[in-house]
């Protein structure tokens, strides 16, 4: 999460005073980006980042809250830390559950797993998705990245196999008869595209079961409709596609 998805997540966020805000940001080091230590070049780089005035007295600030028998903040090697019992009592005014940050640093860790420049900054933007609640369009957005990887892993080293299954095909909804690039594909409805693909035996039937159940899940996702999606939700079926797709099918 970085510091401007922070401050969105904070109420009234820029009318606090320029102390609490400080506060806030060693709370954003600390629990959040799980530093060692903030200082005073960390907490204005966070005033910079969030696009507001950088307090002037930071100095001044993070030593008077160092100071007395129960302070604020504890010094420690680089800076400071912010003292358990302060921690804890952020963690519930500010109403941010420790599991939360711990998914969405999760996420940022399958990120760097990702090999292709390209589709590591699509998962990028998937993974903003979630941290500012827009969970089903980080949904469609996963969907996307992974039926584009079958798509390369096919051009790359399944193609012969995946044309001997598409040629014997009468369904009419096909309207192509021999991949040759990537954009042919998009002659092929989605559900037929994952059924070819166990066909040729591309992929397993456990796999055919989980892009057919997530495919549902993104169709009911991309049209106007009532349902909702949690977090937790959203962030199992990005792991999903990760770990099934992503992760699972690689030239050698």
């Amino acid at each position: 999460m970085d510091v401007a998805n922070f401050v969105r997540i904070i109420p009234d966020f820029y009318e606090l005073k320029q102390s609490e805000k400080c506060l806030h940001f060693a709370f954003y080091n600390i629990a959040v980006c799980k530093k060692q230590f903030f200082n005073k070049d960390s907490i204005e780089s966070c005033f910079k980042d969030a696009n507001i005035p950088v307090y002037t007295k930071v100095r001044e600030y993070l030593i008077n809250n160092s100071k007395g028998r129960n302070p604020n903040f504890i010094k420690v090697e680089g800076g400071y830390s912010i003292s358990q019992y302060k921690l804890d009592e952020l963690f519930k005014l500010l109403k941010i559950d420790k599991p939360i940050i711990e998914v969405e640093e999760d996420l940022n860790r399958l990120k760097d797993e990702v090999a292709d420049a390209n589709s590591k900054d699509f998962l990028e933007e998937t993974i903003k998705a979630v941290e500012v609640g827009s969970y089903r369009a980080s949904v469609i957005m996963v969907w996307i990245l992974g039926i584009d990887h079958l798509y390369n892993y096919i051009i790359g080293c399944k193609l012969d196999d995946f044309n001997a299954k598409l040629v014997l095909q009468n369904n009419k909804r096909i309207k192509v008869s021999k991949i040759q690039n990537k954009d042919d594909f998009s002659d092929i409805p989605e559900g037929v595209f994952i059924e070819l693909c166990r066909e040729a035996k591309i992929i397993s039937n456990d796999v055919r079961k989980i892009l057919e159940e997530k495919l549902g899940t993104r169709n009911s996702c991309a049209h106007p409709s009532g349902i909702k999606i949690s977090k937790n939700k959203a962030v199992e079926f990005i792991k999903d596609i990760l770990y099934n797709v992503v992760f699972k099918f690689t030239c050698k």
